[in-house]
């Protein structure tokens, strides 16, 4: 079932292998099941991305909490300087805080920008590829984009095979989707 309540159709993998060329992993022998797809590099780098996203995220959390504290408990804190804050535990505890975060956002960028070069070659690859692209596309900025990217993905996550009704993308590029919405 789709979020609009309309029931998902099969594709018809003729229709698709004429609008995409001969994909030759996609066929209906070579369904995505669990235990065949597992651990396919390229959804398993797009897990990475959101894992370190995610921890990012936390810190940076962290982070403002941490400065509502020092707000709260220094009335001067806006006027100090960078180096009277650090001498604070709460300074000391930010300033940690963002080296990891800053150590994060290398590892963030180099897991991003391996992602183009490694070639999708399941429907789970490519599933993943659209969930990191419409992670990195701002709703604010582009959200009919966004949009597009979110719902492609979702349809994807959801397709199955025409022949056997297996799904065609793996449990593992599915929780993509689903850890994301």
């Amino acid at each position: 079932m789709s979020k609009d309540g309309n029931q998902v159709q099969a594709v018809s993998l003729s229709k698709m292998k004429g609008c995409w060329g001969d994909i030759p992993s996609f066929n209906a022998s070579n369904c995505a099941t669990d235990s065949n797809q597992i651990g396919d590099k390229l959804v398993r780098r797009c897990a990475s991305l959101m894992a370190v996203d995610a921890l990012i995220q936390n810190l940076t959390e962290r982070w403002c909490d941490l400065e509502h504290q020092a707000i709260a408990k220094y009335p001067n804190w806006w006027a100090m300087t960078d180096p009277s804050r650090s001498t604070l535990p709460e300074g000391q505890k930010m300033a940690d805080l963002e080296r990891t975060r800053a150590a994060l956002f290398g590892k963030r960028s180099e897991i991003l920008a391996s992602l183009p070069h490694i070639p999708a070659t399941t429907l789970s690859d490519i599933l993943g590829k659209i969930v990191i692209a419409a992670l990195n596309v701002r709703t604010e900025d582009m959200p009919v984009i966004h949009r597009l990217l979110a719902d492609s993905a979702c349809d994807l996550a959801q397709m199955r095979c025409p022949d056997c009704n297996h799904t065609l993308t793996t449990a593992d590029a599915r929780s993509l989707v689903t850890s994301w919405l």
